[in-house]
């Protein structure tokens, strides 16, 4: 159920009801010169909506303040300050709390937010709540995907997943003709840096905002990977649910201070 849909007397009955408010994480950046800005958005909130037709949850509005400085260089790219970043996010889980929910998760659909999540997690401890937050990993949904319908080795940004999962159900949006062969390559410029991380690494290897060949995609793998998606996140956000252990250790850890 999107949280903009609802109605506010049916919105005040599913956050009783379900007790679980789903934000997916994306931004907005360059996917290669075939798929729309909007690519992480667009996944993040499919897998979302399907898992939520399976275990009921409120699905947070559009989302794409997240991480992604790495991409102020190309088009279309809305790259807030960190500390924007996490301030923003910080009100909005407060908001969602004030709404009725005590468990909101952070869907991850963009690989340059896993930092930026796993630190505002960690922050969660800097002051007493009165709710959990919760983060599930895009990627590791991507690893489930992927063993059963394999990718090539090199199939990150923009490549075959990316490409097939927005197919599946956005095929307009997929300018296959667009497709740049020298995207698909891996440029090594800071080989030499091995085991050093620098800001510009992702840059350096990929300055044309791509990652792998997406050509091998097509729409019928995109809804397969979906629907394993939205199984695996289904099953998760069912475990939030259940979940009382957490919160209670939380609590020990505040009454501590």
């Amino acid at each position: 159920m999107y949280w903009e849909e609802l109605t506010a007397q049916d919105f005040k009955k599913m956050a009783e009801e379900t007790q679980v408010c789903v934000i997916p994480m994306g931004v907005i950046e360059k996917h290669g010169d075939h798929l729309p800005l909007g690519t992480d958005m667009i996944i993040g909130r499919t897998i979302a909506e399907l898992a939520a037709k399976i275990e009921p949850f409120v699905i947070f509005p559009y989302y794409f303040f997240g991480q992604i400085n790495e991409a102020r260089h190309v088009p279309g790219t809305i790259a807030v300050s960190p500390k924007t970043q996490m301030e923003l996010l910080d009100e909005v889980v407060e908001e969602i709390y004030r709404n009725g929910f005590r468990k909101i998760v952070l869907l991850e659909s963009h690989g340059g937010n896993i930092n930026f999540l796993n630190y505002f997690l960690q922050a969660q401890l800097h002051r007493k709540r009165d709710y959990t937050v919760y983060k599930i990993g895009i990627f590791d949904i991507i690893e489930k995907c992927n063993a059963i319908y394999s990718s090539p080795s090199e199939d990150g940004h923009a490549a075959k997943t990316e490409t097939e999962l927005v197919m599946a159900y956005r095929p307009e949006l997929v300018h296959m003709d667009r497709v740049n062969p020298i995207g698909a390559v891996n440029q090594h410029r800071l080989d030499h840096m091995n085991g050093i991380q620098t800001p510009v690494s992702w840059y350096a290897d990929h300055p044309t905002h791509q990652d792998g060949d997406p050509t091998p995609a097509t729409g019928e793998i995109g809804r397969k990977k979906y629907q394993i998606a939205a199984e695996y996140v289904a099953e998760l956000v069912r475990k939030i649910k259940e979940d009382a252990k957490t919160e209670e250790i939380m609590q020990e850890y505040y009454s501590q201070w």
